[in-house]
């Protein structure tokens, strides 16, 4: 999926990356999920970054977790 805009992750700057979820290590008896991320632009080679915080209920489908990462992604990352 590609994210519009200028992302900050860590020291590294990014422009229009896209990403791919490709890990969800999932703690059953938290019910949380630490999700690994790999962010791809014409300028770097392929940048991993693991996103905790992720909860759930009862349980989580693919569409929970992609919708959560774009959503910390564009709070957390994103430099206006």
């Amino acid at each position: 999926m590609t994210i519009n805009g200028t992302y900050q992750i860590r020291d590294l700057q990014i422009v229009n990356p896209t990403y791919e979820v490709i890990n969800v290590n999932d703690n059953i008896s938290n019910k949380t999920c630490i999700i690994e991320a790999v962010f791809n632009t014409d300028s770097i080679i392929k940048y991993s970054y693991s996103i905790g915080g992720f909860s759930y209920d009862t349980t989580w489908d693919d569409a929970d977790i992609f919708a959560f990462v774009e959503t910390h992604i564009k709070s957390e990352l994103l430099i206006l």
